[in-house]
């Protein structure tokens, strides 16, 4: 058996070295996988950090300026506030010290009625055509309003926002409204004073879709009031509180990796767009790294392994060939005694296990002591030929084996294969025997005997060739070319091993 374990073996240590390529390469492919997801991570979170720390930023510079709004508007509604041209003044310049707004006060018509820039004078005229006026005027019930960004003439054409609030007379009707501007400049400079890659973009949008700030500008007058409502990203962007996700800039067509989250009690998003090249290209030049040096080295294993297998198959050629000549019939090619004794043994116990069902089919060729006697032995010696390499030729699973019992007897072992198959096989058989010659005086018929048996208890493999024996001889009894099958009776499950005796062989002849 050495000489068929090499084989074997030889074919393990190319599994092996392949297994182990397989199994190497794929934990490098899944830390490089986690390099990636991790890098993913790393981003989600530092995004998050970004522009939750942005957003906090910007509402609380916000809400200072909105509270700035409130108080204004409750002293305007309280009827112990004496509306005069002074008190007005100074109620806007003392709200706004400090903060550095610029806040006006708007009379029910949109004329200013005060200006916490007083020096300046640049708050002048009518405002009734703005926004932020007629949302007040048209629904009572808005509370801080936040424009769309613009050149505010407030603050000589800087880009700015305008909050503003709706304050009532004390006979509940609209009186008109408070208003501050807030620069831009600021949330330019806090964009600025972030640490991001060329590519990476900020950006500061209203929930209608209107840019407000972005870093980096596209061209020299900037990105504000720019509309990208109907772009997919913002979508996405209007559909929850806050997330992340991967997609390509309507504005500049750069595919990014964008954390985003809304501004609470402001119609606001803070939105951080991060270059995916330049998330992956550190991980990449790694992971290419990684991958050129991991197929390096599965190579070297594999030809180690190809040259190892082919040493093992040299040295073990001249055992295996004698090996395979100690368990094949010299004469036939095919299986001897030995090695069907070896396998009906096995399957028995295998079919023991498996509950499954194992057929027999003995074999007997008719009448060659007439052609040995005619034509002399080697003419018989080649009928026997023959008719083995029709008896291969009928089996067409690997687990059928044929064999040479003995002189011109024939076995066959069909595992797995019930009494109707088995009778098929069998009929299948005899006719390829019965057409097989090449010459007339070489044509034989021969006689089968079928048994099919669903084994209880190991070892009793005897038994089965002592049945198959006894309808073999049924068949030549009946007259021969015959196919004849073991009865319900003969096919009876043993009680104790019982090898066909001498006096059984000598019924084959």
């Amino acid at each position: 058996m050495q000489a068929l374990n090499l084989p074997r073996i030889a074919r393990l240590v190319v599994i092996a070295g392949a297994v182990f390529c397989v199994v190497f390469a794929l934990i490098i492919a899944l830390n490089i996988r986690q390099g990636s997801l991790d890098t993913w991570v790393q981003a989600e979170r530092a995004g998050n950090n970004l522009v939750h720390t942005m957003a906090r930023d910007i509402q609380r510079h916000f809400e200072v300026s909105a509270t700035l709004l409130d108080e204004v508007a409750e002293t305007l509604q309280d009827p112990a506030f004496t509306r005069s041209d002074d008190a007005l003044r100074r109620l806007v310049k003392r709200s706004t010290r400090g903060n550095g707004g610029h806040m006006i006060v708007l009379g029910s018509d949109g004329a200013v009625i005060a200006d916490s820039d007083i020096a300046s004078g640049t708050a002048t005229g009518n405002f009734a055509h703005q926004d932020y006026f007629r949302v007040h005027e048209e629904h009572p019930d808005t509370g801080v309003f936040v424009s769309p960004p613009h050149l505010s003439r407030l603050e000589r054409g800087a880009p700015s926002m305008m909050l503003s609030r709706r304050f009532n007379g004390p006979d509940g009707r609209f009186a008109g409204v408070v208003a501050i501007a807030i620069r831009l400049t600021y949330v330019d400079d806090l964009f600025s004073a972030m640490d991001k890659d060329p590519e990476d973009a900020l950006t500061l949008l209203r929930e209608d879709g209107i840019v407000v700030v972005r870093q980096p500008a596209q061209g020299p007058s900037g990105d504000m009031g720019l509309n990208v409502a109907k772009s997919g990203n913002f979508r996405r962007f209007v559909s929850q509180t806050s997330g992340s996700f991967i997609g390509t800039a309507q504005i500049d067509g750069v595919e990014r990796f964008y954390t985003f989250q809304h501004i609470e009690g402001f119609p606001l998003i803070v939105v951080a767009g991060f270059s995916v090249g330049g998330l992956l290209d550190e991980w990449w030049h790694r992971a290419v790294t990684t991958a050129v040096a991991t197929l390096l080295l599965c190579c070297g294993v594999m030809v180690a392994a190809i040259t190892l297998r082919r040493e093992l198959i040299r040295r073990a050629a001249l055992e295996e060939s004698l090996a395979r000549l100690s368990i094949t019939d010299e004469l036939t090619g095919i299986p001897n005694r030995r090695r069907f004794d070896e396998t009906i043994a096995r399957e028995w116990d295998r079919a023991v296990r498996t509950r499954s069902p194992l057929s027999l089919i003995m074999i007997d060729v008719d009448r060659l002591r007439l052609i040995n006697d005619r034509f002399g032995h080697t003419r018989g010696d080649e009928v026997l030929k023959s008719v083995a390499r029709s008896i291969a030729a009928c089996l067409r699973r690997a687990n059928d084996i044929p064999a040479r019992y003995e002189g011109e007897a024939f076995v066959t072992i069909l595992p797995d294969t019930d009494a109707a198959g088995a009778r098929d096989m069998a009929e299948h058989i005899r006719l390829a025997v019965q057409e097989q010659a090449s010459r007339p005086e070489m044509m034989v018929t021969a006689s089968l005997g079928v048994v099919t048996l669903r084994p209880t208890e190991p070892g009793l493999a005897g038994q089965l060739i002592a049945t198959a024996t006894d309808a073999l001889n049924r068949a030549k009894e009946q007259g021969r070319n015959r196919v004849a099958f073991a009865t319900a009776e003969t096919a009876q499950p043993p009680v104790a091993d019982a090898p066909p005796a001498d006096a059984d062989r000598a019924r084959l002849h």
